[in-house]
């Protein structure tokens, strides 16, 4: 169900969908932390959603292909990066802006990709320097060939603890780039809600308690499965099970954040 980066399938999903357990959508983490953004973007409140089950937990990153002269978040922090994005909203763009106004990364953000497979080609005749709100594991399955010649520079990883194999290659965290605690809490908010939210499951507002019970239980079954985890290997798709109570939390803790956090991560999200 296409449209407005998911919130048309939200809207949906909240106002029309049954609620007796027959209907399920998987939304992107925009369509869901978009509405703390901008209340007028759909007709939904997302922290009633019935959240049944977590796939993954993503961490964004923010790269540059080797031919740029910007080699870490050090190097950007002095040197201009023309950094390109898809659409406003997407994660290109909101983390590169993330990035940008709380690290002190000097991105020139260039808007307008289709999506990443144009930002790779962009990159790769240096049309660009990089790309930030790019997934790991995404990354890993698309261009494992560029990860295993070295043509990427990892600058920075959006996780609140370092993803271990992002940590071994010395790609660090944020936190110490960001001095103000304003800053630092609206960027673990979307830090935060993108890892939990990476890939999840949601049911309209009012299922009956039972019906939710016996969904969130056949979804962490289903996550264990074995041959559904050797099928996801083969395909380099990574699975990192997550409860709904768990995603639940995240989500609802989100639309609880203090009004002048979520006023800042308004402001640094803009490019």
């Amino acid at each position: 169900m296409p449209g407005a980066g998911g919130a048309a399938a939200s809207a949906w999903l909240y106002r029309i969908a049954a609620n007796d357990g027959t209907a399920i959508a998987s939304v992107s983490p925009n369509a869901i932390l978009g509405k703390l953004i901008d209340e007028s973007q759909g007709q939904y409140d997302p922290a009633r959603f019935v959240y049944l089950a977590g796939a993954e937990r993503g961490t964004r990153l923010c790269m540059t292909f080797a031919h740029s002269r910007v080699k870490t978040l050090e190097d950007a922090r002095v040197v201009r990066a023309v950094i390109g994005a898809t659409s406003a909203g997407s994660p290109t763009r909101e983390y590169a802006a993330m990035f940008k106004h709380t690290t002190g990364a000097k991105f020139e953000i260039v808007s307008g990709y289709k999506g990443p497979p144009d930002l790779f080609i962009a990159m790769e005749r240096g049309e660009i320097d990089g790309v930030c709100g790019l997934d790991w594991a995404t990354l890993k399955s698309q261009q494992p060939g560029w990860l295993r010649e070295s043509k990427l520079n990892l600058l920075v990883q959006g996780a609140l603890d370092p993803d271990p194999e992002l940590g071994a290659r010395g790609v660090p965290t944020p936190w110490r780039y960001i001095g103000n605690d304003i800053d630092r809490r609206a960027v673990a908010l979307m830090v935060s809600f993108q890892q939990a939210f990476g890939k999840a499951y949601l049911a309209p507002p009012g299922v009956p308690a039972a019906q939710v019970s016996t969904l969130r239980a056949a979804f962490e079954a289903v996550l264990a499965d074995k041959d559904l985890l050797a099928e996801a290997e083969r395909l380099r798709i990574e699975i990192a099970p997550q409860s709904g109570e768990s995603v639940q939390r995240v989500v609802q803790g989100a639309y609880a954040a203090p009004a002048p956090v979520i006023a800042r991560l308004k402001a640094i999200i803009e490019p």
